[in-house]
């Protein structure tokens, strides 16, 4: 279905894999990838271990039903601070208290004072080293004092 969509020009190419119930990790029969970087066709290969940015439609799409869905099943509370289940992010900066009060809710709403927008796809070139750099980065305003756009706090 992936190599036709990329035949008839839906998207140039993806990488994708498999999960099955209790696992965390793609195994490497799992993960594939088809078509290329863009629609020339001396585009670069998209390989299995490529990191993609998230599309703003996708990002909002897929984590949304995520979050709705573990919200539901009261596996998720939206005002806790992301400290719970990040600590690297609040000890990224001890110094900076401010984001040991960065919750899920203002990850999602764009307001946690994450910056909008960094190229950390020229520095980051796999998915650990993209999570790393997410979780370093400096906010750029006070928590819950201004919405801004940021695709560092869906990833």
């Amino acid at each position: 279905m992936l190599e036709q969509a990329v035949r008839d020009r839906v998207f140039p190419g993806c990488a994708f894999a498999v999960l099955l119930p209790g696992e965390s990790e793609p195994s490497p029969d799992s993960a594939q990838a088809v078509g290329r970087f863009t629609h020339e066709p001396d585009s670069p290969r998209v390989e299995r271990d490529t990191v993609f940015d998230l599309a703003s439609l996708t990002k909002v799409l897929t984590t949304t039903m995520a979050v709705t869905r573990l919200y539901d099943c009261q596996q998720l509370a939206l005002d806790a601070p992301i400290g719970e289940w990040l600590p690297d992010f609040v000890g990224a900066d001890p110094r900076d208290a401010r984001r040991s009060h960065v919750t899920l809710r203002m990850l999602l709403d764009h307001s946690s004072g994450l910056p909008g927008y960094m190229r950390l796809f020229e520095s980051a070139h796999s998915r650990n080293a993209m999570l790393e750099a997410c979780l370093r980065q400096p906010l750029t305003a006070d928590p819950g004092m201004r919405a801004e756009y940021s695709d560092i706090g869906f990833i």
